[in-house]
């Protein structure tokens, strides 16, 4: 699969994209099975916010740096929670050599999403306050990240691999040098990821002033349950979907492949990254192309680890 560019006259253009509605990366053919099926290699309808568009250059860019950067993001979350679950089965079936190449293969996507999430948020942060953020308000007064379906699909297949780790006896050397160097990057991506926030929103996050809002009004919920029944909702989840230019359908191994590569055909008209970090992130990309070749090859191995 080549990357290519659908917009060579305005290369700044976000456009919606089709991404499987369970979050995990979908079976061949699937689309055949009925359901609504994604277009073949299309990214769909301009992804535009509904009001106050961007004004000037700078908030044209702007807008195409966090929504790309975002759909970029998901892609990351969907091939990571599927590699994390390769390495627990490995782990659970006490194969110490496979599970030590899915972890070298977790590791460098880890990397690779990283570098994506400090390249999408490479905004200034003026910018950011003065444009970005009225707008995710403007669509909930609690926007947050918690409300990413594909990053919360991630976030189990970690905690699980986690539990396999720890239960894993008498690792052999190689496992438990794959296992270090998967630990080093999960602190580094909590590292710049309070870094990206910090620069951007100091301060408390928009769902925990809406929360202490709602909080004075009497709401009977605590901080943890108001996310779990609230910001997780389905129903909260599909605005923020749709705030980043997501449509949830049926598709097939082919049509998801196909998004990748044009999704990362977008995202590398923005990169704005430090030589070691864009390593990163080229080296991740090309490992996401190289995973779903794999499967379509009917060959889901970690050779690219």
């Amino acid at each position: 699969m080549a990357i290519s560019y659908p917009n060579q006259a305005n290369p700044y253009t976000a456009y919606i994209v089709a991404l499987p509605e369970d979050s995990r990366i979908p079976p061949r053919h699937r689309g055949d099975e009925g359901g609504t099926p994604a277009p073949r290699g299309s990214l769909g309808r301009p992804c535009e916010p509904d009001f106050d568009r961007p004004r000037n250059a700078e908030e044209g860019l702007a807008w195409f740096r966090w929504v790309v950067g975002h759909q970029h993001l998901f892609l990351y979350w969907m091939v990571e929670a599927e590699v994390c679950q390769r390495a627990s089965r490995a782990l659970r079936a006490g194969d110490a050599d496979r599970a030590a190449r899915w972890l070298g293969l977790a590791t460098a996507l880890r990397w690779g999403e990283i570098a994506a999430m400090l390249n999408c948020g490479s905004l200034p942060t003026e910018l950011y306050q003065a444009f970005l953020r009225p707008k995710m308000e403007a669509v909930r007064a609690d926007f947050s990240a918690r409300s990413a379906q594909d990053y919360l699909a991630l976030e189990g297949a970690l905690e699980a691999l986690r539990k396999d780790l720890s239960t894993f006896r008498d690792q052999p050397a190689h496992v438990a040098k794959a296992r270090q160097a998967f630990r080093q990057s999960c602190t580094h991506w909590r590292q710049h990821h309070i870094e990206v926030a910090e620069r951007l929103q100091p301060g408390v996050s928009l769902a925990v002033r809406e929360y202490q809002r709602l909080r004075e009004e009497g709401i009977g919920m605590s901080f943890p349950q108001y996310v779990d029944r609230v910001i997780q909702s389905k129903e909260v989840m599909a605005v923020y979907d749709r705030f980043f230019g997501i449509e949830r359908v049926r598709m097939g191994l082919e049509e998801f492949a196909e998004t990748t590569v044009r999704t990362l055909g977008q995202a590398h008209r923005m990169l704005a990254l430090p030589r070691e970090q864009l390593k990163w992130v080229l080296r991740g990309d090309h490992l996401l192309v190289a995973f779903l070749d794999g499967l379509l090859r009917r060959e889901p191995t970690a050779k690219s680890a």
